[in-house]
């Protein structure tokens, strides 16, 4: 990773395109940082273009945020509807598990 000093208006840019794909993917900035490791105010500074250079923390969020991204090409709405149920609470997260495990038996 280089370490190239960004202009103001490269992490605005940057910034509001992490906004733009956390709120497409239907993620919260907490959801985010239980994925990431990342604190939520720093993603948040983040997305304000509050950084210099492309840190270790903001590549995991990039890396992260691509991932699903490609995951979720085939149907979007879907995927998106899944991960909101999946982070509304506990008993929603084993049901989400119980389901996929059910799925992955059908096989």
């Amino acid at each position: 990773m280089t370490s190239t000093r960004k202009s103001k208006l490269e992490a605005e840019t940057l910034g509001a395109e992490l906004r733009t794909r956390r709120k497409y993917l239907g993620l919260s900035l907490e959801d985010l940082q239980k994925h990431t490791g990342v604190n939520a105010s720093q993603i948040s500074r983040f997305e304000q273009g509050n950084l210099k250079f492309v840190s270790k923390n903001l590549q995991k969020l990039l890396d992260y945020l691509q991932s699903i991204e490609a995951s979720s090409t085939e149907s979007p709405d879907l995927v998106r509807r899944f991960a909101l149920l999946l982070n509304r609470s506990a008993r929603h997260e084993v049901a989400a598990s119980a389901l996929v495990s059910a799925l992955e038996q059908l096989q």
